[in-house]
C-alpha cells in the first residue's frame, strides 16, 4: 500500500520538475555570450551582418573617394604643366602664340573630360545593368581626348622648333606629363566601357 501511494508521488514531482528544468535551459541560452554584450546568439549575427554592410559602404566610398582624388591629381598636373608652358612660350617669340594656344586649349579640354568621365561614373547600378554605361558620355569624352592627343603631337613639333636647349627640355617634360594623363583618361574610358548589361548592346548602337 505504502509502495502504491509513493510511486504516484514521484510521477507527479518529475512532471512537476520538467517544466523548471526547462526554464533553466531558456535561461541558459539567454545569458550573455563573453565579449559579445549580447543575449541572443541570433542578435550577434545581425549585428555582424550589419557591420559587414557598412563595411562594404565605407569601402565603395572610398573607392569613389579615391576615384575624385585621381582626377584631382590628374587636373594640377596638367594645370601645373600648362603654367610651365606658357612661360617658355613667354621667352620664346616665335613659337611662342602657337605654344601658349595650344597650352591653354590642353587645360580646357582635359577638364571637360574629367566632367565628361564624372557623368559616366554617376550613372545607377540599375540603369547601367539594363543598359549599360552611358554611351553618350563615354563617345563624347573618346572624341575630346583624341583631340587632347592629336594637340600634344603638334606640342612636339614645336618643341623642336625651340632653338634654346633648356626651353625645349621644360616643353617636353610638360609634353610627357600630359601624356601620362592622356594615357590614364584612355585607361579610365575603357575601364568605364566594360561591365555586363542586359540592352547594353542597343543602347550602344543608338548613342552612336
Amino acid at each position: 500500500m505504502k509502495n502504491f501511494i509513493f510511486l504516484p508521488s514521484i510521477i507527479i514531482l518529475s512532471l512537476m520538475f520538467i517544466p523548471l528544468v526547462s526554464f533553466a535551459q531558456g535561461t541558459q541560452n539567454g545569458v550573455h555570450e563573453a565579449g559579445t554584450g549580447l543575449k541572443n546568439p541570433e542578435l550577434k549575427e545581425t549585428k555582424q551582418g550589419s557591420s559587414q554592410g557598412k563595411q562594404e559602404q565605407n569601402s565603395q566610398g572610398r573607392g569613389g573617394n579615391n576615384a575624385s582624388d585621381m582626377a584631382t591629381q590628374r587636373r594640377s598636373k596638367v594645370s601645373n604643366a600648362v603654367q610651365e608652358m606658357l612661360q617658355v612660350a613667354e621667352r620664346n617669340q616665335g613659337v611662342g602664340k602657337q605654344i601658349r594656344t595650344i597650352a591653354q586649349n590642353q587645360n580646357q579640354n582635359q577638364s571637360e573630360i574629367e566632367s565628361t568621365l564624372e557623368n559616366v561614373k554617376n550613372r545607377g547600378r540599375l540603369k547601367k545593368f539594363f543598359f549599360g554605361p552611358n554611351y553618350k558620355y563615354l563617345n563624347l569624352a573618346e572624341g575630346k581626348l583624341a583631340t587632347h592627343e592629336e594637340k600634344l603631337a603638334e606640342l612636339k613639333e614645336l618643341a623642336s622648333k625651340i632653338t634654346n636647349e633648356e626651353d625645349r627640355q621644360i616643353l617636353e617634360e610638360q609634353i610627357a606629363v600630359m601624356e601620362e594623363v592622356s594615357k590614364e583618361l584612355g585607361e579610365e574610358i575603357v575601364a568605364q566601357g566594360k561591365g555586363f548589361s542586359l540592352f547594353g548592346w542597343l543602347n550602344k548602337i543608338l548613342s552612336k
